[in-house]
């Protein structure tokens, strides 16, 4: 289906990643350490992060801490497994709301070049000349609960 939108294979293997990051990533549960969290089992999210072209530790090292600056200083506070939770599901959110607008705006270029392709036919007389305002034509979504 991505190739009749004209995305390259290249392309679909990195949106089936992302997605794949997005499924890894929600398998992610925290436990209490210490003042912090750790990753109870790091296998989900070490196949995301890789998916994702990131480093293990440092990605799951921004789940479980934040920096907070104050003044001039930096301090790092880890986050509770409610707020490590919480980062994780941004993250997944934000994946995936970015590339479903990707996926969105390919098919309406798609769209598009086959529209303006349509209206040169039938402005030249080889084809349908009710080819008014195709060009207009796009996919929108409209997410009432996100």
């Amino acid at each position: 289906a991505l190739e009749s939108l004209g995305v390259s294979a290249d392309h679909a293997a990195q949106v089936w990643g992302v997605v794949g990051a997005v499924l890894h990533s929600g398998q992610l549960v925290f436990a209490a350490q210490g003042e912090g969290t750790a990753v109870t089992d790091p296998a989900p999210f070490r196949i995301a992060a890789q998916k994702l072209g990131l480093d293990y530790d440092k990605a799951s090292g921004a789940l479980r801490s934040r920096n907070i600056k104050v003044g001039a200083e930096v301090i790092n506070k880890p986050n509770t497994n409610e707020e490590a939770r919480s980062v994780r599901d941004a993250l997944c959110k934000g994946l995936f709301a970015n590339l479903f607008e990707w996926i969105v705006r390919q098919l309406n270029s798609a769209l598009k070049a086959t529209a303006d392709a349509a209206a040169a036919t039938a402005s030249a007389g080889q084809g349908d000349t009710k080819l008014d305002n195709t060009a207009a034509r796009f996919i929108g979504a409209v997410d009432v609960f996100g």
